[in-house]
């Protein structure tokens, strides 16, 4: 992908979480997003995500004159990461937009 970059982060097993996850997979996902960020200067850096625990990264970002843009369901989204985020993008709204758009070419196609 030209001028794109994904960060994945795959989650790991633990026994002793409720959720059945470490908890240092944020944290994991929040340095690899500093170190590249670091090293490729983007312009702006869209996250997907609405914990505010990502908030420090977003405002870490900002301060080395990085946008961050946040997609998240708004309902969900921590006012931390609210705060520090250049935009907010819903992201109900565009899961809508993407299915009304995949309806219509299916009616289309028919």
């Amino acid at each position: 992908m030209c001028g794109v970059r994904v960060i994945e982060c795959p989650s790991k097993r633990s026994q002793n979480s409720p959720s059945g996850f470490k908890q240092s997979d944020d944290q994991r996902l929040m340095i690899r997003t500093l170190i590249m960020a670091m090293k490729l200067r983007p312009d702006f850096v869209i996250l997907v995500a609405s914990d505010g625990d990502y908030a420090p990264v977003v405002e870490a970002l900002r301060d080395e004159g990085i946008r961050t843009e946040v997609v998240a369901s708004v309902h969900l989204l921590v006012n931390d990461l609210r705060r520090h985020a250049v935009k907010v993008i819903d992201l109900d709204n565009m899961l809508e937009g993407i299915h009304a758009q995949h309806a219509s070419a299916a009616r289309t196609a028919c």
